[in-house]
């Protein structure tokens, strides 16, 4: 599998996590990535907003196919838009003694250890890029384990540091929203540069801000994302309708094939070695 990205933003519709706009940065992420190079067929978008949970094994399944898949030089991504706690951690590595996690619209969450043991896994010159907007205090620190001993190349991108809350509006997170018109305007903007201007716009209140198991300074000082040419955002709603489209078919498929999964567990049931019976009469196995 060539360079890829998973891309989730989750709205958590009708409880009292609600927030507006994920879905949309989830549509803008999608748009950078395929401007990085990557295929539209191996980007995977993934939310909520339009009906159907998004749920840990999707998530956790997307990236750990993503990874093993990858070959040296590829450029993987992995943003997440949504909701991001705190929990007691009783594990070794973590820097504040606590348990960061993504939540899913579902109720399952994915704690920062999970993802480490994906990131471990990805292999020596692959470059994993990973942003988080989240609008509670957790971005800043959901990737504060070290990761220094992974053998790929990984860049996490936080829109907000540990204990400011992230704003967001119907048009995405602020974060997001802001970092896409930077990239817009400047073209081959360096990141360090581009983070400079995120948060000349947003303030004190909210600073993006930037870590990586290598050398800081390398990271900063070459174009965001790799976007040497810039890139050209599709403000078409016609096209936003049809990406909506296509992710209620993914949504409505991952639920049939969960489904079918359910199924194939099922126990023997009463009558089911009638059936048997009359499957072998007619040279048929149940």
């Amino acid at each position: 599998m060539p360079s890829s990205a998973v891309c989730v933003g989750l709205n958590y519709l009708d409880t009292d996590m609600a927030i507006s706009g994920s879905d949309r940065d989830a549509y803008n992420m999608t748009q950078v990535a395929t401007a990085m190079g990557v295929d539209p067929e191996h980007v995977t978008p993934l939310t909520d907003a339009y009906g159907g949970d998004v749920t840990k094994e999707d998530v956790l399944g997307a990236l750990r196919e993503m990874v093993a898949n990858a070959q040296p030089g590829d450029n993987l991504m992995f943003t997440f838009s949504g909701t991001a706690g705190k929990m007691a951690s009783e594990e070794a590595g973590e820097a504040d003694g606590q348990d960061e996690f993504l939540q899913l619209s579902n109720g399952e969450t994915i704690s920062d250890n999970e993802l480490y043991d994906i990131l471990r896994e990805i292999p020596s010159d692959v470059n994993m890029t990973m942003v988080f907007d989240t609008p509670t205090a957790s971005a800043g620190t959901i990737t504060d384990l070290d990761f220094t001993g992974c053998p790929g190349n990984v860049l996490a991108i936080a829109g907000s540091l540990d204990g400011q809350d992230a704003t967001f509006s119907e048009n995405g997170g602020t974060f997001t929203t802001t970092l896409m018109e930077v990239l817009q305007a400047n073209p081959g903007i360096t990141l360090g540069d581009a983070l400079n201007q995120v948060n000349a716009v947003t303030g004190d209140t909210q600073i993006a801000n930037a870590v990586c198991n290598g050398d800081i300074n390398d990271f900063l000082s070459q174009p965001a994302f790799g976007l040497k040419d810039g890139i050209e955002l599709s403000t078409d709603q016609s096209e936003f309708e049809a990406w909506q489209d296509q992710i209620v078919a993914a949504s409505e498929a991952r639920e049939a094939d969960a489904g079918l999964n359910a199924l194939s567990l099922e126990p023997v049931v009463d009558g089911q070695d009638d059936c048997a019976q009359d499957c072998q009469d007619v040279g048929h196995v149940c």
